[in-house]
């Protein structure tokens, strides 16, 4: 068994490739010129596809209007009145396009998650909560927050007392 160098044992003997000597040129070897020659041709195609130099203006969208009021009961900045005799219903119902979001909160006890929608139109919407008597809600204030996530919010407040 003899020893074989691998390039000998790939059939690649004697097919050294030439390393270009500190400064002389590589653009006369054909793959340079066949890489240059396609670059050239595709040029065109990337450029009108790229979509980069694409300067048309950006459409002008008209400004989200807020949420318009439509009903309030009891109307707002009142005072409501719990008693021992049944519950209170407060609520809200308002027009818009987008679909809005009601949040209610106490101003000691925070978020109240007990709304529930009440059905109207197809762009109105609302929601009321129910107050039960609990002594622990005299003097709160009952703060529902009307938003679209787009425009300004609608604040509603009532001040409560319990009878």
């Amino acid at each position: 068994m003899t020893w074989m160098s691998r390039s000998s044992a790939f059939g690649l003997r004697g097919t050294r490739p030439k390393v270009p000597e500190i400064g002389t040129s590589t653009a006369s070897s054909p793959l340079w010129r066949g890489s240059c020659f396609s670059l050239v041709m595709l040029l065109p195609f990337i450029t009108s596809t790229a979509g980069c130099l694409d300067f048309r203006p950006v459409p002008w969208r008209e400004p989200n209007a807020s949420p318009q009021q439509r009903s309030v009961y009891p109307d707002a900045d009142t005072t409501v009145s719990l008693t021992a005799q049944g519950a209170q219903a407060v609520g809200v119902i308002v027009e818009d396009e987008d679909t809005v979001t009601f949040i209610w909160s106490l101003s000691r006890d925070g978020y109240v998650g007990t709304a529930t929608p009440i059905p109207a139109s197809e762009r109105a919407q609302g929601s009321q909560i129910k107050l039960a008597y609990d002594p622990e809600l005299d003097g709160q204030t009952l703060t529902c927050v009307v938003s679209d996530g787009l425009s300004e919010d609608l604040t509603f407040r009532w001040q409560l007392e319990v009878l």
